[in-house]
């Protein structure tokens, strides 16, 4: 399956504060091909989730620093 494919299937990325802090934002430069353009377009669609000790205010994604299984225990 291609990395495409792989995120048609998907609605949620969840990353780890230094990963997103590196790829979260990211944007291809200007001399990008129209792949690597749609494959950023793909990833940046997605729902974000970063966990974190560190939160930060980010209209890109939801920073969680709670303990989830407790917050989200039922």
């Amino acid at each position: 399956m291609s990395f495409d494919g792989f995120l048609s299937t998907v609605d949620t990325i969840f990353y780890g504060r230094i990963s997103y802090d590196n790829w979260g934002n990211y944007q291809p430069t200007n001399d990008a091909n129209e792949v690597e353009i749609k494959l950023w377009e793909g990833v940046h669609s997605k729902k974000k989730y970063v966990f974190s000790t560190q939160p930060k205010i980010d209209n890109n994604a939801e920073y969680i620093n709670v303990n989830i299984i407790k917050k989200w225990k039922r």
